[in-house]
């Protein structure tokens, strides 16, 4: 009898703190759900990266750049976001970089081309 009546206080306590956080908890689910689905979203980017590239660096790489998104404040004291992935037309990638990659299956390094470019701007 004395278990029941423990059992019955217990449970009496868990739905009055239930009841009295359930606000903090609904929002803590929905946050946890969000991220759940960005964490998908970007093994099923990694994963696609890997299946194109048989190559495990690219495959991680690839998932950690969907997940990353980056904040900062521009000179007027205004919070900007930036987004390390984008979908864009064929026209808007440079020729020579088109070239590059038109003539591989495999991913392009570009990093000297942009080192270049960037010593160009100085």
């Amino acid at each position: 009898m004395i278990p029941f009546i423990l059992l019955g206080a217990a449970l009496l306590t868990g739905a009055v703190v239930v009841t009295a956080f359930w606000d903090k908890i609904k929002s803590f689910l929905e946050a946890s759900v969000k991220h759940v689905r960005q964490v998908v979203k970007a093994t099923i980017v990694g994963l696609s990266a890997y299946v194109k590239t048989q190559n495990i660096a690219a495959g991680i790489y690839a998932g950690l750049q969907a997940l990353n998104k980056f904040y900062s404040k521009n000179e007027n004291q205004q919070w900007e976001e930036t987004i390390t992935t984008r979908t864009i037309s064929e026209s808007d990638v440079p020729e020579h970089i088109r070239r590059k990659l038109e003539s591989t299956q495999g991913p392009v390094d570009i990093s000297e081309d942009i080192a270049k470019e960037l010593k160009l701007e100085l």
